[in-house]
């Protein structure tokens, strides 16, 4: 079923009640330099800011060595199935660091919702640690572009960032809306890099 069609149509259930499909919305990011640019698009901290929202969650109390990441309460409806999350160690102090995770499914079914990750967690975390999960957190395609489809839940400030050496650093803050959104990503080459 093609993607607008997917939304097009309800349903009854067993008790009469009126089953909508969930909208969803595209992030598209486009004009990069094929499979060399890195690319992250996050939620950001407001309206026109160009920073992470870093404490999108916080953490639980975990141990080292675990095959998931435990964030208190619930993961946002719209993340991706699969992705990056990304654990902010001693959040707002000097020694603040970041761990990286690729996660391939989440685990909804307790109070506490987990990313599933590949591999183990590097170190332990606690409720002073946050986390955050990016919509798009990867190099960009052969065709220079990097896309994600996500369930739409709420309109949302989001910031974009493409880098790669040689070339000056882009970023731009958006919002996410129903409609989805496509960000052109400007590419130019950086007169006074040195390889």
């Amino acid at each position: 079923m093609s993607g607008v069609d997917s939304e097009a149509y309800s349903l009854i259930d067993a008790l009469n009640a009126t089953q909508n499909p969930p909208t969803q919305a595209t992030i598209k990011v486009v004009s990069m330099v094929a499979t060399n640019d890195r690319l992250l698009v996050c939620e950001s901290q407001g309206s026109g800011s160009k920073l992470v929202k870093k404490d999108q969650y916080t953490m639980t109390v975990q141990g080292s060595g675990e095959a998931y990441v435990q964030v208190s309460g619930a993961i946002a409806d719209d993340a991706p199935s699969t992705g990056v999350v990304r654990v902010v160690v001693d959040y707002g102090t000097a020694t603040e660091s970041e761990d990286i995770y690729t996660y391939t499914s989440i685990d909804r079914s307790g109070a506490d919702d987990k990313f599933m990750i590949s591999g183990v967690t590097s170190q332990a975390y606690n409720a002073d640690d946050r986390a955050y999960n990016p919509w798009l957190d990867k190099n960009a395609d052969a065709s220079g572009e990097g896309e994600v489809t996500v369930k739409f839940d709420a309109n949302k400030y989001i910031v974009t960032i493409v880098r790669y050496k040689g070339y000056i650093p882009f970023d731009v803050a958006g919002q996410l809306i129903e409609a989805g959104i496509t960000i052109t990503a400007i590419r130019t080459a950086d007169g006074i890099y040195q390889p």
